[in-house]
């Protein structure tokens, strides 16, 4: 999803509902922030269902990593 999609969604909810995100062991916790993280297509993934869709560029960043938002549970 992009940016723009999300506005899009956003703009369809009340501005005073909550944002929440996944508790660390279960529950939810109120969105407090968010971060950057740099990314790329984890080529790795292919039948690993268990694996997200991206990998985290720490060092090794390539032409098709790119800057993301990232919504953190609370620490």
């Amino acid at each position: 999803m992009t940016v723009k999609e999300l506005i899009q969604k956003l703009n369809l909810e009340d501005p005073n509902k909550r944002v929440v995100v996944s508790g660390y062991e279960g529950g939810y916790d109120e969105l407090d922030k968010i971060d950057y993280v740099t990314l790329s297509p984890d080529s790795d993934k292919k039948d690993k269902w268990w694996l997200g869709e991206f990998k985290e560029c720490v060092q090794n960043q390539s032409s098709d990593s790119e800057v993301a938002i990232l919504f953190p549970r609370k620490s």
